[in-house]
């Protein structure tokens, strides 16, 4: 136990010993040789983490940046990934976790708190475990095939590891046998990749135990980001028991807070949690109801339909309030308001305001969210020779029609198919321009 000096709270020392003891140790017990992130060998593992924890600003940095680039790689989960997620958390209660890192990647430069990082890396991890989409049965089946000789599988990844670090293979020619077949077997891969993704999910129960830690944190953002991790963690089938107890944590954080990002976060979270959030569809900040509102336990709420239409009469700007992408969110804010408005409202005139107002936003890489579900809902049957348009329709095919460009674009081709629209704008001209 390092010496107590005076004016210092002895809490400090203590939490700062029994960190690096529980640090160290998950660095000696692990065979980081024997794991693989997405560059190869996980062999560097235990530097890149005890880097984190370093004075220096910059080394502490790129040791950020290692996390994501090397050990959940675009969302991916390597046979290091649960292993180094429990280093990690084994960190978070440490005083030097509030240090500062910057420049970690080009597109997040701002100064944070390490710990923030640390706790975006558990949340991103926990997500990329897919406890919501996949079960651990279905995993289980995945690695472990039928009719598939566990002892090939264990030859074959040996072998193809054995290769893969061998610093002296010459690149430009043919990899040996195994390599060569176990990269083009699907099934091996897929089986790989289940084993990673079963190994991770078990570290969920000491993942959420060490997040608990920082539940109260001093930072709004740490705190907000831990529940994120959290709630995610608590997909695993051990965890379940814990999400009312997340429930009442999350409305108890979103009622004091005075950010609205994190009451934003709270809302989507609760929602994830199948809570109710009734409290945050009456939230000074529209931005806060309209993430309440998606919460799919209010969809028979008229206030949450209000809510979520009238935020798609100001797309852009919705797609602002925020900086960054909330829990659940991947695209634009305003993508999860238009599917959540199309799945509760059946009466087209209804949706048309936030269907002419997203209209000018489609481009070629938004059609299918900011066209097709709207153009969907407004001829939800295939057109037929002497149909009569609604008002709303004609409303809507009118300002399709005044956007050339989307006529040209092959990518919205398939959703006039779906209409049964004529695919040629001269001719949808006409069957509109009789009845303006």
């Amino acid at each position: 136990m390092a010496a107590h000096h005076p004016g210092r709270d002895p809490r400090h020392d203590y939490c700062h010993d029994r960190c690096v003891d529980s640090v160290d140790a998950l660095l000696i017990q692990t065979d980081w040789s024997e794991l693989d992130h997405a560059y190869g060998p996980a062999s560097d593992a235990p530097f890149q983490l005890l880097a984190l924890l370093g004075k220096d600003v910059q080394t502490r940095s790129a040791a950020v940046a290692y996390l994501d680039s090397s050990v959940l790689h675009q969302g991916s989960i390597y046979s290091a990934t649960g292993p180094v997620a429990l280093v990690v958390a084994a960190m978070l209660d440490d005083p030097r976790t509030m240090e500062l890192v910057e420049n970690v990647l080009p597109w997040d430069t701002a100064p944070r708190p390490l710990r923030l990082d640390l706790v975006d890396f558990l949340a991103r991890v926990a997500e990329s475990c897919m406890f919501d989409a996949v079960d651990d049965a279905a995993l289980i089946a995945e690695a472990h095939p039928a009719g598939r000789d566990e002892a090939d599988l264990e030859r074959m990844r040996a072998e193809t590891r054995a290769w893969l670090q061998d610093i002296t293979r010459d690149d430009t020619s043919p990899p040996p046998k195994t390599p060569a077949a176990a990269m083009l077997d699907r099934e091996f891969q897929q089986t790989m990749r289940a084993r990673n993704k079963l190994a991770c999910r078990s570290t969920a129960p000491e993942l959420l135990a060490a997040l608990t830690l920082v539940f109260d944190d001093p930072d709004g953002r740490i705190r907000v980001k831990a529940l994120e991790a959290a709630v995610h963690l608590s997909g695993h089938q051990d965890l379940v028991e814990a999400q009312s107890a997340l429930t009442e944590r999350l409305e108890s954080t979103a009622g004091d807070c005075s950010d609205p990002r994190a009451r934003a976060a709270a809302a989507r979270l609760l929602g994830m949690l199948g809570a109710r959030p009734q409290a945050l569809l009456l939230d000074e900040h529209p931005g806060v109801r309209a993430c309440a509102a998606l919460a799919p336990e209010l969809a028979d709420d008229p206030r949450a339909t209000r809510a979520i239409l009238d935020a798609l009469l100001t797309p852009t700007v919705a797609d602002h309030w925020f900086e960054g992408h909330l829990p659940g969110q991947e695209g634009w804010l305003r993508f999860d308001l238009i599917w959540a408005a199309v799945e509760r409202v059946d009466d087209f005139a209804e949706l048309l305001p936030a269907a002419l107002a997203t209209l000018p936003l489609a481009g070629m890489f938004t059609l299918d969210k900011d066209l097709g579900s709207f153009l969907t809902a407004a001829f939800p049957r295939l057109h037929q020779d002497g149909d009569r348009f609604s008002a709303a329709q004609r409303t809507y095919l009118s300002a399709l029609i005044d956007r050339e460009d989307l006529w040209r674009a092959a990518s919205a081709q398939p959703w006039f198919r779906r209409t049964g629209l004529p695919r040629d704008r001269d001719t949808c001209r006409a069957l509109v321009t009789p009845l303006q």
